[in-house]
């Protein structure tokens, strides 16, 4: 069954898609409510709408065995950002997953008590499998809001105690802190700098 899925404002532009470049589209499910008026349009297009809540009660009264996957299955079709080229659908199999997950935990050892703090998009592996891990852990996952001058805000407010991040941001955070410290004075850098010694001795 191939199926499309989308907020209702969408629909117009959706039927549109579907007519113009994805005609073997044939079911399309709606997060919101729908009316006859819009059922009606999707069926002169040879494409059925359906609600969410009709396709859970759908599921309801179709009930399958449960199918586990294999560890050779795919898991997941992860696309690359194309720098070196067009973008290539990567399979992810539920084996590549779990050695994943297992090398994740034995370096990071997290517990269930952790907040892990989303920053990249999901489309990044890195960020979908670090959040794999937190759900696998029970942990908490918190989000950024999306506004990058407000980054260090949203940390301050939400607290993680993990943050995965690109270098770039990471650095940005660095001068932050830096600026912050400088401006305090010569008590507040010196009392940074032998927190900071400390940490990095508990580390070692």
């Amino acid at each position: 069954m191939v199926a499309a899925s989308c907020e209702k404002i969408r629909l117009e532009s959706v039927l549109t898609a579907i007519g113009k470049l994805f005609p073997n589209v044939k079911f399309t499910i709606c997060f919101d409510v729908v009316t006859s008026k819009d059922k009606a349009k999707f069926t002169k297009a040879g494409v059925e709408l359906l609600t969410l809540h009709e396709l859970v009660d759908m599921g309801v009264d179709n009930v399958f065995p449960h199918d586990p996957p294999t560890a050779s299955d795919v898991a997941v079709l992860m696309y690359t950002s194309g720098t070196t080229g067009n973008p290539k659908g990567v399979q992810v199999t539920h084996s590549n997953v779990m050695a994943n997950l297992i090398s994740l935990q034995k370096r990071l050892n997290v517990r269930n008590q952790d907040v892990h703090f989303s920053f990249l998009p999901l489309a990044h592996i890195l960020e979908w499998v670090v959040q794999a891990l937190y759900i696998s852990q029970g942990c908490s996952i918190v989000f950024y809001q999306g506004i990058l001058p407000e980054l260090m805000l949203d940390i301050q407010t939400l607290k993680p105690t993990f943050f995965i991040a690109v270098p770039r941001i990471l650095s940005r955070a660095y001068d932050k802190i830096n600026q912050g410290v400088k401006a305090g004075g010569p008590e507040k850098e010196a009392a940074l700098k032998g927190a900071y010694d400390m940490r990095l001795a508990a580390l070692e």
